[in-house]
């Protein structure tokens, strides 16, 4: 029986398994992993472009589920609604499916920060691009434009723009 084969080179401790030695004995680092930048920090701007990237994706999403939503298919399937609340295209009643769709949302985020086992990514997309369409339906029909980007697909993670100082 032959002996086993011997490692090129040895590891000098468990957490070298993660970063092995190059040929000077230095530890290596895995590809993309953070490189150390003249402050002696490492440097996240692969990290910050790559959540750049992402929160661009999930706002096209939400443009392309905007752009498809139908009222009476995907709103039940969300939130609690009732045919009259489905047939009726009234300004108070778009103002009062904008405000539980909000409220479904703000909740599904909760969860989702928590960690809540009951979170689920596809509710909150579809919650998301259900407010837009809401919300844009809300402003065709009183014929205005609100100030800003103030709809949910351009706030994806949720962040509200705050005064400085503001609690």
């Amino acid at each position: 029986m032959a002996p086993p084969p011997v490692p090129q080179r040895r590891l000098r401790h468990d957490f070298d398994v993660h970063f092995p030695l190059d040929r000077n004995g230095r530890q290596q680092q895995s590809a993309g992993a953070e490189r150390a930048g003249p402050s002696g920090l490492p440097d996240l701007s692969a990290v910050f472009h790559g959540l750049r990237a992402r929160r661009g994706r999930a706002r096209r999403i939400v443009a392309r589920g905007v752009a498809h939503y139908d009222r009476h298919r995907i709103l039940p399937r969300l939130v609690p609604a009732t045919p009259d609340m489905l047939g009726d295209r009234s300004a108070e009643n778009g103002a009062r499916i904008v405000a539980t769709l909000e409220r479904a949302l703000r909740a599904e985020r909760a969860r989702g920060r928590a960690g809540h086992w009951t979170y689920s990514l596809d509710r909150h997309i579809g919650l998301t691009q259900a407010l837009a369409a809401e919300k844009a339906a809300l402003r065709s029909q009183s014929g205005r434009r609100s100030p800003g980007n103030n709809d949910a697909s351009q706030r994806i993670g949720g962040a509200k723009s705050r005064k400085p100082g503001a609690r």
